[in-house]
């Protein structure tokens, strides 16, 4: 009765949700069972916990079925001593409790006394754990410094997150260096992106896209271990689609330790390849692509030290804290210069003044791939396709040459072989570097209170993407600069209340500031000769040469950078805290989170335009394969071309909430059962200031004739309001119920199991791919297109039309011609993507060390996220209307193309 009504009033605290936030936690129990020498159990006995490492201790009384519990036990080895009355004081040396982990201890008392000989016991060696059903696998401090891990394996030096990979229930793709990518990694089934990591007991997840770990982690050397479960994990954790991944960071102790490495790579250990041997040049005698890696740091840890100001009996300068405060710090570089070298295509001299009479050598055996064997002929492509002549000597003349396509040409550097195929030996160097720094500091405040304080800071700048193969800054496509800066804090505050009620509080900030920039950001575009407002204006045009095959000789290289430049600043607020109550056979847990997540988002799409060359646009209908991209170019004829208009920087809010209650029950000395139940309000984005649209298929839409599908706005633009600011319904329905068991056959066979429902994360963009500008329709519109007419430029660089203007309240958004919301939102039927995870496995310890398990793992989800649906896509019965009305914008639609439509019922 007495366990009963504890559990009504944590329910009802449950409830009410006062004070309970973000329950998540990175620490572990001791459960064990007192016995006497005929295996009755001893009540009453004192219990005392010890760390090994710093000398904090906890103490608790068996209760009448003689079981205690340590609930909320930093990971560490500790020591366990018992007390009772007639029976000889008995130590356990070495318990290891791990993250998130639940340790057994059972304990057989001798007969006699307190104060005699202590009976010694030593833990070490291979345990099983009997008192929890999860599935998981612990990675400690001995493995992450001693397993080989790959430098430089993700571009950013040694990622902890590699290691998840020894659990059989993780699997993720290859990258192109061969090492094992834990970016996109899969646990048990569930989806990439979909698992919760936590960093001393609060999350890392980005609101963009996910984790992105290896990008963001401190080294492998700041962390003491983790551990991943992979099922029937308790209702403390969630926001999962499949697995928790629990880091915790160093701590100090009461002895000073330390540590210095480095990692080195170097080209100059690396023997050439055969395809390398047969691309340098006789002149050259080494031509190896550049690999230079660099990783190095240093930590040290230990008791603290304060100035000595004559208190106590202590003498010296400074009073150690043994005991009662202890630091770690570390610090950890990453250097990489990553190169390689290329023969590529680029303009000749000639060219780049409108001479393309090197096209009518024959004899160029480069020449007569393009033609046939014939002369490639340059026509004017301000004639029609049909009808165009052949600039005479297939030299263009100067009233043809395009100014803007003239200036472009200037910047691409100039050839080092001769001809007009492969003729420039590029050798681009990719750069990184990362510093970052870990803190931590541990307080005993008092015997009942101990605070936690941790600080990790990431800096990283390098180039991303493609090699920089052209100079600076006018490089190639899919070059940027990046800048990625992360900042971890936590504060965690454990208060023993009583020996049996503990409360944990849990503050986590996680803030991300990630600049992409194109590395010609800045640039005056109007300055080429292309209109002020054909453009964005703000940097250097993106120009490609498309639909080349590698051995074509028009496989001209491309110029531009990236077609973005943007910056995100990704920050969450988590507050947690939660109580544990041991009664009995009963330890009870019951908590809340909130996680207050701010997305600010400035981003440019094709800030500079984006033109596309062929040779068709210089060719003719009498000769198709006449015609080359470098004379489309300097006379400004583009092919497809696009651009975009960014009038706002969106400003994003998010609100997760959770509440969970979790019972585990020693039901026996065999068999303990855990139940809980979770329920999780996942947050939806709205916009500080309301400039959120999206498609509602069931409303009006005044401007297509009151049919209905329109765009509504959060704060009504358009005259269309939408139902909810976060333009969906959130999902309310997400009750999550955990059940599990594990039952000892001995103390070296367990068998447990589980099931329990789990929901996924809320991540945005197709596929959760991280669309940073979604909802903002009409005041961002990317994707502009311009297109030619077969091979007549409808465009032309120094007279190229203005970006259309943004309008938020128009219902015609943009021309791509194709529906404008096939970049899919949320719809109001919007449900959290959910999981049904069960497991059932049995486990061995064997000798040498060695533990053997055996499971079966089943998963089954539901409502997981893709493309969030295409509410507005086509039916296959519009398709009927053709290429040609399907392509055309609504606006632009004719009285005699809508007279077909309605003939067709559409």
């Amino acid at each position: 009765m007495k366990s009963l009504n504890i559990f009504a009033a944590l329910v009802l605290m449950f409830t009410l949700g006062a004070g309970f936030v973000l329950a998540q936690s990175d620490r572990g129990t001791i459960r064990g069972t007192v016995t006497d020498p005929s295996d009755a159990v001893v009540p009453n006995a004192r219990v005392v916990l010890t760390g090994v490492e710093n000398g904090e201790s906890r103490e608790v009384t068996t209760g009448e079925e003689g079981i205690f519990v340590f609930p909320e036990i930093k990971a560490g080895l500790y020591r366990v001593a018992i007390e009772a009355t007639g029976f000889s004081r008995t130590a356990i040396d070495n318990v290891k409790v791990d993250v998130q982990g639940t340790q057994s201890v059972a304990v057989k008392l001798e007969l006699g006394e307190v104060t005699g000989n202590v009976v010694q016991v030593d833990a070490e060696g291979v345990t099983i754990n009997t008192d929890t059903p999860v599935r998981q696998s612990n990675i400690d401090e001995r493995q992450v410094r001693e397993l080989p891990l790959l430098t430089g394996g993700e571009s950013d030096g040694r990622s902890p997150l590699a290691f998840i990979f020894l659990d059989s229930n993780v699997n993720g793709a290859n990258d192109s260096s061969g090492a094992t990518n834990s970016s996109k990694f899969r646990v048990s089934g569930g989806q990439a992106s979909g698992t919760e990591i936590l960093i001393d007991g609060a999350s890392v997840r980005r609101t963009q896209n996910g984790t992105f770990f290896s990008e963001t982690a401190p080294s492998p050397n700041a962390f003491q271990e983790f551990t991943i479960s992979t099922n029937s994990y308790s209702a403390e954790f969630g926001n999962s689609s499949g697995g928790v991944v629990n880091f915790t960071l160093r701590s100090g102790t009461n002895e000073f330790h330390g540590e210095a490495y480095n990692f080195l790579r170097n080209d100059k250990f690396n023997a050439a390849d055969i395809n390398t041997n047969a691309r340098c040049a006789p002149t050259r005698d080494d031509c190896r692509n550049r690999d230079n890696r660099n990783n190095y740091g240093f930590n040290i840890g230990g008791p603290i030290y304060v100035p000595n100001f004559g208190e106590g009996n202590s003498g010296g300068f400074l009073r150690s804290l043994k005991d009662r405060a202890f630091f770690f710090f570390h610090y950890e570089g990453y250097r990489l210069r990553e190169g390689q070298n290329r023969t590529i295509t680029v303009p000749t001299l000639r060219m780049r003044t409108g001479d393309f009479s090197e096209l009518l050598n024959t004899s160029d055996p480069n020449v007569r791939r393009i033609n046939g064997g014939n002369p490639v002929l340059i026509y004017d492509p301000r004639q029609p396709s049909a009808t165009r002549t052949a600039f005479a000597g297939n030299i263009i003349p100067a009233n043809r040459l395009d100014p803007a396509g003239v200036a472009i040409l200037q910047r691409y550097p100039t050839p080092t072989r001769p001809g007009i195929f492969n003729n420039y030996d590029a050798s681009g160097v990719r750069p990184t570097d990362t510093k970052q720094f870990t803190i931590k500091t541990d307080f005993i405040l008092t015997s009942k209170q101990r605070l936690t304080v941790s600080y990790s800071n990431r800096n990283t700048e390098r180039f991303a993407g493609d090699f920089p193969i052209l100079p600076l800054p006018f490089t190639n496509f899919d070059v940027f600069a990046q800048n990625f800066k992360s900042n971890i804090g936590r504060i965690q505050h454990d208060y023993t209340i009583t020996s049996n009620i503990l409360n944990h509080l849990n503050i986590g900030y996680t803030f991300f500031d990630v600049a992409n920039a194109n590395t010609t950001t800045g640039f005056n575009t109007s300055t080429l000769g292309i209109p002020v407002n054909a453009t964005q204006n703000v940097a250097f045009p993106r120009i490609n040469f498309p639909g080349y095959g590698g051995d074509d000789p028009r496989n001209i290289q491309n110029i531009g950078s990236s077609f973005f430049d943007d910056r995100i600043r990704d920050g969450t607020l988590e507050l947690g805290d939660f109580v544990t109550f041991v009664t009995g056979r009963q330890t009870f847990k019951v908590g809340a989170n909130l996680r207050f997540a701010q997305f600010n988002v400035r981003q440019d799409i094709d800030p500079g335009g984006a033109f596309n060359f062929r040779n068709d646009q210089t060719a003719s209908d009498a000769c198709g394969n006449c015609g080359y991209p470098i004379a489309s170019l300097i006379t400004g004829a583009t092919e497809f071309a696009f651009n975009s208009n960014n009038s706002i920087d969106p400003a994003f809010r998010q609100l997760t909430q959770s509440y969970f209650i979790q019972d585990d029950i020693k039901l026996t000395r065999k068999l303990t059962v855990n139940v809980g139940l979770r329920y999780d309000l996942p947050g939806l984005r709205t916009e500080a200031n309301d400039r959120f649209r999206g498609f509602d298929p069931t409303v009006a839409n005044p401007q297509a004739g009151g049919r209905p599908g329109a765009l509504v706005g959060a704060g009504g633009q358009s005259g269309l309001q939408a139902e909810y600011r976060s333009l969906a319904k959130n999902d309310k329905s997400n009750i999550g119920p955990r059940f599990g068991a594990a039952y000892s056959l001995d103390n070296k066979t367990v068998i447990r199991g589980g099931i329990g429902l789990y929901y996924a994360p809320v991540l945005y963009g197709t596929n959760g791919g991280g669309d940073i500008n979604t909802g903002t329709i009409g005041y961002n519109t990317t994707g502009q297109l311009f297109r030619p007419e077969g091979r007549n430029a409808v465009n032309f660089l120094s007279s190229f039309p203005s970006i259309p203007a943004t309008d938020p309240n128009s219902q015609f958004v943009g021309n791509l011609g194709v529906p404008i919301l096939a970049f899919g939102q949320f719809g109001n039927g919007f449900r959290t993507g959910r999981t049904l995870q069960y497991t059932l496995d049995v486990q061995r310890e064997l000798p040498f060390n060695l533990v053997a398990s055996a499971g079966y793992i089943g998963h089954r989800a539901d409502r997981l996220r893709s493309n969030f649906g295409r509410p507005n896509a086509l039916s296959l019965d519009a398709l009927k209307l053709g290429n040609e009305i399907l392509r055309t914008d609504i606006g632009a639609v004719t009285a005699q193309q809508r007279a077909y439509a309605s003939s067709v019922g559409v």
